[in-house]
């Protein structure tokens, strides 16, 4: 259907052949336009990059296409020690949830 099902995408190369390439930004667009039809007042999408302008670009410009606003709260927001250290302290503040531990 038109939905994203994770499936490899076909492109056409230069030699005329057909080869499979997984392309994660174009995974992300299906799935966020997917939402949008479901969800016509979305707006914005918040993601967890830090460092890494590549993936916040790339975040970016799937938003622009889709007319959404992109949000990178965490975005250099500090040394990535002091930030893993926030979270695990607000974590205990709420009572250590999350259900990873073993």
């Amino acid at each position: 259907g038109g939905t994203n099902d994770g499936d490899a995408v076909d492109v056409d190369v230069d030699v005329g052949t057909k080869v499979k390439v997984k392309d994660e930004v174009e995974d992300l667009y299906l799935l966020l336009r997917s939402v949008l039809r479901s969800h016509p007042d979305v707006t914005a999408v918040s993601s967890g990059a830090i460092l890494s302008t590549y993936q916040r670009t790339r975040i970016e410009s799937v938003c622009s296409r889709l007319g959404l606003q992109s949000l990178s709260y965490l975005w250099r927001g500090g040394p990535q020690r002091s930030l893993l250290e926030s979270m695990l302290s607000a974590e205990d503040d709420e009572g250590g949830g999350g259900g990873g531990g073993g």
